[in-house]
Parts: C-alpha cells; structure tokens; sequence
C-alpha cells in the first residue's frame, strides 16, 4: 500500500510540475507578443512600435506649463481605427477622461497638475501624438 501511494504521489506530482511548466511558458509568450507591440513608455503611456520608425520623429520639450512631447508618425503599418482603439482601451483602463469631441484624454494627480493625451490628424496618413505634463 504505501508503494503504491508513493508511486501515485510521483506521478501526481510530475503532473504538476508539468503543469506549472507548460503555464509559465504560455504566460511568457503572452508577454513577448504584447512587448513586440509595445516599443516604449513615455509618461507611463505605451507607444506602439509600428508608430515611431525613428528617435527623429520625436520631440520633446520643455515648456512654462510643464513638459510637452510631440511624436509624428505615418500610419501606414496600422490603421488610425487600430490606433484609436488601442488608445481608447488603454486610457478606459487606467480610468484617464476622455473628451468628448476630441481623441483628447486627460489624468490629474498628485504628482502633477495635469497629464494630457492628444492625438491630432495632419493629413491623409500622418497623425502626430502630444502628451502634456503640467506640472505647474
């Protein structure tokens, strides 16, 4: 009896350890397709990777208010319908207003005065990124 008990307590517990095994490695390629996706955080915002082909597309400034950043970018890799969602669900999950009229959102904390995310349409296929830290 206690053979045999061993013996069941060895398989269940390979078992087990597959389990766990073969969890974590779907969890990290999870992870990996969401980090392709994602290139950097500006502001503890994520910019996709198909949006800035290049460091010249970037600006970034310092202004009276606080800082301003300014991405340019073709959107030739995704439509502007994928980016907006994109945006949309990110700033609907960290609980950021959005305005209405605008694809403008906007934070408050105690960190800062203000954190503002626009997205501006300049013609057919370039939109430009502006987050606004109003610090002041």
């Amino acid at each position: 009896m206690s053979r045999m008990s061993k013996t069941l307590t060895n398989k269940l517990s390979f078992f087990l350890l597959c389990f766990v095994f073969s969890f974590y490695s779907a969890s990290q390629s999870a992870d990996n397709i969401d980090n392709s996706k994602i290139q950097n955080w500006i502001e503890n915002i994520p910019i996709l990777s198909s949006l800035i082909e290049n460091k010249r597309d970037v600006v970034e400034f310092d202004s009276s208010n606080g800082k301003i950043i300014s991405i340019s970018f073709d959107t030739k890799n995704l439509s502007n319908k994928q980016i907006f969602s994109f945006y949309s669900d990110f700033f609907e999950e960290k609980k950021w207003i959005k305005h209405l009229t605008e694809n403008v959102w906007e934070t408050k904390s105690k960190r800062f005065k203000k954190k503002i995310f626009k997205i501006e349409n300049l013609e057919d296929n370039i939109l430009k990124i502006k987050i606004i830290v109003e610090n002041f």
